[in-house]
């Protein structure tokens, strides 16, 4: 039978519409909560927090796994869509409902007589200079330390003087030198800051987004890229630095496992019926012995786990096999 009239199942959409993220939205992360006022007169007000505060469908199994206040996470991005993974825009409120965004060169406006947003506003549009712009930055990344939650989550800020500059370097500069920001790890910390200019409050929340591997790993993960191939053939979620090395024609940088070994001593026990979704995808798109051996290296709450031993032990007799 000919494919020729054969429909994709997608919907046809033109080059410049926004694809948005492959994984749907777990929930958000939030460095702040708003607080009940003694006075019943007055509202609730809003206070900074030194931790992580998750909302949303998977806020307790976060909390669960991270614990009540985490101030250190390590996420991945998902997507070299700036747009998508690090937007900074300004973007303008009314009744708690956003009115327009833009890039400050081009904005989007909400028409309350067409009751729809407008694109393509210039700056010196008079809707856009009569109104108040918050320069907002929005991250959207995977937390791979949430195992069985194949989702991403949203974090937003509005802190300008700060936050949102250190972010904003941080991410550009790794996806200019290693040529894509997809799977590669990074530290995502908050603090507590004390405002010294007059303007500032005496404390803040300061959110940095830090690097967490060495500049030979940015290095291979460039040459890798430059040589033609996909980092989804490393690892489709994070590419640590040992999964990367296992890569490259150095694999001696990486301690090699006996995982037959491993196999003989393991035995049964209770919790061994299931693995993790996600070590599950990782040991069926493992492309390389190395690469098995890295799975099994950074997954050291599993090493007892005979299930996810037999698991590594069957895909590297088929890598082998080549199958």
């Amino acid at each position: 039978m000919s494919n020729q009239n054969q429909s994709s199942g997608r919907i046809k959409k033109s080059p410049d519409q926004r694809p948005g993220m492959p994984l749907p939205e777990a929930g958000r992360v939030k460095i702040g909560i708003k607080v009940a006022n003694s006075n019943p007169q007055k509202k609730d007000y809003p206070m900074s927090l030194d931790y992580f505060r998750a909302t949303g469908t998977f806020a307790q199994h976060f909390h669960k796994v991270l614990g009540d206040k985490p101030d250190k996470l390590t996420i991945v991005f998902i997507s070299d869509n700036v747009a998508d993974s690090c937007n900074e825009e300004y973007a303008c409120w009314e009744n708690g409902k956003r009115w327009g965004f833009g890039d400050g060169e081009t904005f989007t406006v909400w028409d309350s007589k067409a009751k729809e947003y407008i694109d393509g506003v210039p700056a010196t549009d008079e809707r856009v200079t009569a109104k108040k712009w918050d320069i907002m930055l929005t991250l959207r990344f995977v937390i791979p330390e949430l195992k069985g939650v194949l989702g991403h989550w949203v974090f937003s800020t509005k802190g300008a003087k700060t936050t949102i500059p250190s972010i904003v370097k941080s991410f550009d500069f790794i996806k200019e030198r290693m040529g894509t920001v997809i799977g590669v790890p990074f530290e995502f910390v908050v603090e507590k800051v004390k405002g010294y200019s007059p303007t500032d409050p005496k404390q803040y929340s300061k959110v940095k987004l830090i690097p967490c591997f060495s500049e030979e790993y940015m290095l291979k993960v460039k040459q890798y890229l430059e040589s033609g191939r996909s980092l989804a053939q490393i690892a489709p979620l994070m590419v640590t630095e040992a999964k990367m090395l296992a890569s490259s024609p150095r694999t001696e940088d990486v301690p090699a496992i006996s995982i037959e070994t491993v196999t003989e001593q393991k035995t049964a026990k209770p919790g061994d019926d299931n693995l993790p979704l996600q070590v599950t995808f990782d040991i069926e798109n493992a492309t390389s012995v190395e690469h098995l051996e890295a799975i099994y290296k950074e997954n050291f709450d599993l090493q007892q786990n005979q299930l996810f031993v037999t698991a590594l032990s069957n895909k590297k007799a088929k890598i082998k096999k080549g199958e």
